[in-house]
């Protein structure tokens, strides 16, 4: 009798184990068919851990965290698989074509080198001070479909999914997910942006409908604007190469950055920058509005000349020699009002004239 008991409660907890098991494998992102999870590589592990980086002294275990989070995005993005690839396989990819200087990565290049799928986009500094905002950017990236590494204190995590104000990520070092209850104590302060073979699975992508049905079913195109735009965002927007965006991106819109938007296509914006032609995601981007003509030196239209004026005129001739042709960080109308010496040009030698209007 005891012994029926036992086979019977056995077999349950057996039932219960297995109809968890599917549970659990039916909620979690299946991205590899690979039998090693990848989730779980780490830079101490014996099998890559002592391979140097480079010629340097530092090993895999030293300073491999930024290595391994690259590898696991490989796998996470669909670039490779666990069955043939993994940290220690890349290192020595990397190694083979010279990628490391100091035991640092030398070469953003590199990476695709060894694996095209993936490609560095940018460095990103957090404007944000508090967690939430940071969240707030990090999940600005991931909505544009990119992935990224997240530097905490001199150490890098993998960015794996961001619900609300919680981000998860993948630790090359220890087994925590969390990342703000992870490194309270080091709070993160920069990202590496990168593309992998398809964006992330929480991806919402930040598209406006640019179809409407009528009771009749027929289909009209929702009308954007022309005419200038900005980017109200903290992150950036990718300009494309065509209205597409599994198109290569041909610059970024950074916070409050101007274009002015010639024609429309799809729901993206036509816009020159210099001899080319680009397209810019119009849900991203905030209209200007009618642009009427300022005072002349009122820059901002505030109704005075004065030392914030010339402030604005400042970082526009600065920016000037670093934007591309066609990107800009003021309206055509408030170029022009900074040609308060009356010259056809707002250049260098508006500030004398700015000078002498203020102190007057």
């Amino acid at each position: 009798m005891q012994k029926s008991k036992f086979r019977i409660f056995t077999g349950v907890i057996l039932v219960m184990m297995f109809l968890s098991g599917i549970l659990l494998s039916s909620m979690r992102p299946v991205v590899s068919s690979a039998t090693e999870d990848y989730r779980l590589w780490r830079q101490m592990d014996p099998r890559w851990g002592s391979v140097y980086l480079g010629n340097s002294s530092e090993t895999m275990a030293d300073s491999g965290c930024l290595v391994t989070c690259l590898a696991i995005l490989a796998v996470h993005s669909g670039a490779r698989d666990a069955e043939s690839f993994n940290p220690g396989t890349f290192v020595a990819d990397l190694n083979a074509i010279n990628a490391f200087s100091n035991g640092a990565i030398a070469r953003w290049t590199s990476i695709t080198e060894v694996i095209e799928e993936i490609k560095f986009v940018q460095k990103y500094t957090f404007t944000s001070t508090d967690n939430a905002g940071k969240a707030k950017e990090m999940k600005s990236f991931m909505d544009q479909g990119y992935y990224m590494a997240c530097k905490v204190g001199w150490h890098w995590v993998f960015i794996d999914s961001i619900i609300g104000d919680t981000v998860y990520m993948i630790d090359p070092a220890k087994d925590e997910v969390l990342l703000f209850d992870a490194y309270a104590d080091k709070p993160p302060t920069e990202l590496r942006v990168f593309t992998g073979k398809n964006p992330p699975e929480n991806t919402e992508p930040n598209t406006a409908p640019t179809e409407t049905e009528t009771t009749e079913t027929t289909v009209t195109t929702v009308p954007y604007e022309l005419g200038e735009y900005y980017n109200p965002n903290s992150g950036y927007t990718p300009i494309y190469t065509e209205a597409d965006t599994s198109s290569a991106p041909l610059e970024y819109l950074y916070k409050g950055q101007v274009v002015d938007v010639t024609d429309t296509a799809e729901g993206f914006g036509v816009i020159q920058l210099g001899a080319e032609t680009g397209y810019v995601d119009l849900s991203a981007l905030e209209f200007c509005g009618a642009q009427t003509a300022h005072e002349t030196g009122d820059i901002n239209n505030d109704g005075s000349v004065d030392g914030t004026d010339l402030s604005l005129l400042n970082e526009y001739l600065s920016s000037v020699n670093t934007l591309p042709d066609g990107i800009s960080i003021l309206t055509i109308a408030e170029i022009n009002a900074g040609d308060i010496n009356c010259d056809g040009r707002t250049d260098s030698s508006d500030i004398l004239k700015y000078l002498a209007v203020i102190c007057d």
